[in-house]
């Protein structure tokens, strides 16, 4: 079976106020999109993630959304995917939770 091509990018912006607009994606090539839900995709995002990061940056799942942890220590949280869909994509967003 042949290797699908996948890509994974990013793009982050410093801004004037110090703050940092951050946005990732990752392009699956439609072969593979009938068969992943928004969850399988948000589910290899987080494993992409810890993986990126050799283990130091883990996910902690609960009801509000993903909270990241770094060594053990809060990091950041995410909201639970925002999920929007038209003729052509699906995309699931992952907003940070107050930011």
């Amino acid at each position: 079976m042949p290797i699908l091509e996948r890509t994974i990018e990013f793009h982050q912006v410093l801004k004037t106020d110090g703050s940092v607009h951050s946005h990732q994606w990752i392009v699956l090539p439609s072969k593979c999109a009938p068969d992943l839900s928004v969850e399988d995709i948000v589910a290899r995002y987080i494993t992409f993630l810890r993986f990126c990061t050799l283990g130091l940056v883990n996910p902690v799942r609960n009801a509000n959304g993903i909270a990241l942890r770094f060594l053990g220590l809060p990091l950041i949280c995410l909201c639970l995917p925002v999920v929007t869909r038209n003729e052509t994509a699906t995309h699931a967003d992952l907003f940070i939770n107050g930011g």
